[in-house]
């Protein structure tokens, strides 16, 4: 069922169908967009899906094999000089596989995506480029951005380390779009050889008032770049500095490199802000890709740690 009410577009997707393909997909220029999804049906993307509003996406499965170019992109018709809101933009319970390029990409657009969501998804990357996944490219930014409950991953092969997780390099400050506030939130979530080898974000500020970073409760394996056996993710959230304490919000999380449990590099102005809950090797193997990532249960390994789907 497609339906249009006001300013919104909605898309049910029907069951009894194996894959849609979705090539040359543009939202009319303001107008909001919710599909809701059958986890049965595939959306094969084979150019980018075009939008200028929010969009919501719900219980879909998006196949990127086709395509190396970015699966959603603001509208290139959208205003390049003039600040415009978007009220969010949101993943609940998808699932993206084979992902080669961005995600999303905000090419120079001064937009603020006043709420950036991924809720319990799960994003696999496919190859190695130089592409980040959420991408705002010298123009907006988020005023919250959140990965909760989800799990994003690559194989060893093919590891998602280039072009990083998260970019507002180049763009806009907070202060140019009039917003007082700009959050990365990582909370109950598993990342796997992601950011390997590099810092996960790249910032157009860092260590501002107003800018903080939450990581609570997740596993973060092979990401962030490695000194020894200190792990830098964290301080790759801010670009690569430590920052001042009122950047941060960290607590209860697990960082390892490789088969090795690692201490993390200190951040803010106080130490222990950055403590490893994780005390034994959890395990990861290729084979965790495909029966999933399930954990020892015993008591050295938090079960409140990482995406609550693998911790039974």
């Amino acid at each position: 069922m497609n339906a249009t009410a006001g300013d919104e577009i909605i898309i049910e997707i029907p069951t009894g169908i194996e894959t849609i393909n979705a090539d040359g997909v543009t939202v009319p220029a303001g107008k909001k967009l919710t599909v809701v999804g059958d986890k049965n049906v595939v959306i094969a993307v084979k150019s980018p899906i075009l939008f200028s509003n929010a969009i919501t996406l719900k219980d879909i499965v998006i196949d990127g094999s086709e395509t190396t170019s970015p699966i959603f992109k603001i509208d290139d018709e959208a205003s390049a000089d003039d600040v415009f809101t978007i009220d969010n933009v949101s993943f609940t319970g998808v699932v993206v596989k084979n992902l080669k390029s961005e995600l999303f990409y905000a090419n120079k657009k001064k937009v603020v995506v006043k709420n950036f969501s991924v809720d319990n998804s799960i994003i696999s990357v496919k190859g190695s480029t130089k592409k980040t996944m959420f991408s705002f490219n010298g123009g907006g930014l988020p005023e919250a951005f959140s990965i909760n409950n989800s799990t994003l991953y690559a194989d060893t092969k093919s590891t998602w380390s280039n072009g990083g997780l998260y970019s507002s390099q180049s763009g806009s400050k907070m202060s140019d779009l009039n917003i007082e506030s700009n959050t990365i939130s990582i909370t109950n979530s598993t990342l796997y050889n992601i950011c390997k080898g590099q810092h996960p974000c790249t910032v157009r500020q860092n260590s501002a008032k107003g800018q903080v970073y939450t990581v609570k409760n997740s596993i973060i394996v092979n990401g962030g770049k490695v000194s020894g056996s200190e792990t830098q993710f964290l301080v790759g959230l801010n670009g690569g500095s430590a920052g001042n304490d009122y950047n941060w919000d960290v607590d209860g999380h697990g960082f390892m490199s490789g088969d090795n449990i690692t201490t993390e590099k200190k951040i803010g102005k106080t130490n222990g802000l950055n403590k490893n809950v994780v005390s034994i090797d959890p395990q990861f193997s290729a084979d965790m890709i495909a029966k999933g990532f399930f954990f020892p249960t015993n008591g050295a390994f938090p079960k409140t740690v990482g995406d609550p789907r693998w911790n039974k």
